[in-house]
């Protein structure tokens, strides 16, 4: 098994199993284990990583380096924010450290650049700093969600298209990764002039996050680890240090880039329900929120709306309108070895009716924007 990860270029194996080591840990507790075997556990779980499965891991190394005997702090964010977390069998809660007192780090989890979040910018920062000879750590919540597309699968449209040139023009993946695993392409606004198309890629969803994995993990200078970030170490000069995760561990860096989507203090709401998530059917990112208001940012809300997703084994194509892609493809890229043809799938229209105009404007109340619940704005 492995997990994703990149030092120089090469994957690294999970040994031992995360059960194995469980047991080591408890069977090392059981004999009242204290001061230099504490922290040789909590070395151990750090020389080997443990398996996807394990989500967040069993030891942390985030404070081993601290005197057994030293005081434990309380954690303190600006603006007196009180932020616990469960830590190690070592410690028994993580400590955030004020500027004045610095967070201890394990030369390990030192890094130039530490870039959380690893949605479409998140890979292209992480990516960026790597090429360039930084010591670059890439943070996300769920490894298997790295570069994922989960409302419409697609690259580019009206707006977009231009920034994704721009990006691959800079040496970005974006435009190399529709390339590859596109289903269907387009071009827009046809029916005006040249300035205003705008060319689309339908992608496979599937594909395209394996894809970026698999080019993440084989970028030297990268490390990928799996983590919640909830706070930042800043320093006297308001100078970044690094950042401190929900299970305890401490990354250092001298430049952090937030990259979090929708997942800070996200909420979903389905008609008049809601509840916390980042997305449908996944947590949410809580803390960095109050990290960053706590050092006078303000924060506000952006609504996006999700497509219903339909069954296509229950949709009767006969009566739509078939939508081919363009005959003569089009490519994001200017890097002519992505450009390889590939068999297009079409897509479908259908129309909206006085009846079905008439069903929305008799249920606005019960949508959240409409109903008077929810004063966010769109992106746009």
């Amino acid at each position: 098994m492995f997990v994703a990860g990149a030092r120089a270029g090469k994957s690294f194996r999970v040994c031992p199993p995360a059960a194995q080591l469980l047991a080591c840990i408890m069977k090392s507790l059981s004999r009242g284990m204290r001061g230099t075997e504490q922290r040789s556990i909590a070395t151990q779980a750090a020389a080997h990583p443990l398996p996807v499965a394990s989500r967040g891991g069993i030891a942390s190394t985030s404070n081993r380096c601290m005197p057994d005997n030293g005081p434990k702090m309380q954690a303190r964010l600006p603006q007196q924010h009180i932020h616990q977390q469960r830590l190690s069998p070592c410690y028994s809660t993580a400590t955030i450290y004020t500027a004045s007192t610095p967070v201890c780090y394990a030369p390990e989890d030192t890094y130039d650049v530490i870039v959380v979040g690893a949605g479409h910018a998140g890979c292209e920062a992480a990516l960026a700093a790597a090429r360039l000879g930084c010591n670059t750590l890439l943070l996300t919540l769920n490894l298997d969600r790295i570069a994922w597309q989960p409302c419409n699968p697609a690259v580019g449209g009206p707006a977009k298209s231009q920034l994704v040139h721009e990006v691959d023009a800079m040496g970005g993946e974006i435009g190399k990764m529709a390339d590859k695993c596109y289903l269907q392409k387009r071009v827009l606004n046809r029916s005006k002039g040249p300035a205003v198309w705008a060319l689309r890629a339908q992608t496979d969803k599937i594909e395209y996050t394996l894809e970026m994995r698999r080019i993440l993990e084989g970028t030297p200078n990268l490390s990928i680890r799996e983590a919640m970030v909830t706070g930042l170490d800043i320093g006297p000069n308001d100078e970044i240090r690094g950042v401190m995760t929900y299970f305890g561990m401490n990354f250092a860096a001298k430049g952090v880039v937030l990259t979090t989507g929708t997942f800070m203090n996200g909420k979903i709401w389905v008609g008049r329900a809601s509840m916390a998530a980042g997305r449908a059917g996944e947590a949410p990112s809580t803390g960095l929120t109050d990290t960053l208001v706590g050092l006078g940012f303000e924060t506000d809300r952006l609504k996006t709306g999700t497509p219903a997703r339909v069954d296509s084994r229950s949709v009767n194509f006969k009566g739509l309108e078939e939508q081919p892609g363009d005959e003569e493809v089009r490519w994001f890229s200017f890097d002519t070895s992505v450009h390889i043809p590939r068999p297009q799938m079409s897509c479908y229209l259908t129309h909206t009716t006085a009846a079905t105009h008439q069903l929305i404007r008799d249920n606005l109340a019960e949508t959240p924007v409409y109903g008077g619940w929810v004063d966010a704005r769109g992106p746009r």
